[in-house]
């Protein structure tokens, strides 16, 4: 799956910023979706939004997980289905790219709007068929993470890898992937560019 997006406008309202997005996704099968997306930018907004909080990701109901060692979820509905009645591949992939937030945010969540992360670069690959209810389990590298913050401090931007995997209830592996971030300092004259659903 591949997936861009692209800045449309950005406006003011009070002391919140909102953006405009429009999101190009190219499915399995060549198979291309576009959408807009109108979120609150982080980069103006003083509060850490949750990933949670996302537009995209209040449409497709991700949520909190109530299962053991796993971080975010989605429930089992018809509407993530496929053709063949397992849980679509982009569902998957939204569930693993929101993870990856909230990872990043679990791990770097004090930064108060210092800095702004984009996806960069992802690789995935889907183990098993999907069914039932799915849940996102995932890490940072304890040591990569402490070179992370020095490379922010010293240098302003870095790249960090985020390792998630999606599985059912029975734990067995369903999607593997690493999302890497590009971290830089906020400026407002910058434009974010890219954000996914996260």
């Amino acid at each position: 799956m591949e997936k861009q997006v692209r800045l449309l406008n950005r406006h003011r309202k009070g002391k919140r910023v909102f953006q405009q997005v429009r999101v190009f996704v190219t499915l399995p099968r060549r198979v291309n979706v576009t959408f807009d997306l109108l979120y609150l930018s982080p980069l103006h907004e003083s509060k850490r939004m949750h990933v949670l909080d996302l537009p995209f990701n209040k449409i497709l109901l991700l949520k909190k997980s109530d299962l053991s060692d796993t971080i975010l979820m989605l429930e089992d509905r018809l509407e993530y289905q496929n053709h063949l009645g397992t849980i679509h591949a982009s569902a998957q992939y939204a569930l693993a790219e929101a993870s990856s937030g909230e990872i990043l945010e679990r791990n770097f969540g004090d930064w108060n709007g210092a800095y702004f992360p984009v996806v960069r670069r992802v690789e995935v690959k889907y183990k098993n068929p999907a069914k039932g209810r799915l849940f996102s389990m995932g890490f940072i590298d304890a040591d990569r993470a402490m070179e992370v913050k020095k490379e922010l401090s010293e240098k302003g931007r870095t790249l960090v890898d985020v390792t998630v995997k999606i599985v059912d209830e029975g734990k067995n592996i369903t999607l593997e992937s690493t999302f890497t971030w590009f971290i830089a300092k906020t400026k407002k004259q910058n434009n974010p560019g890219q954000r996914g659903s996260s």
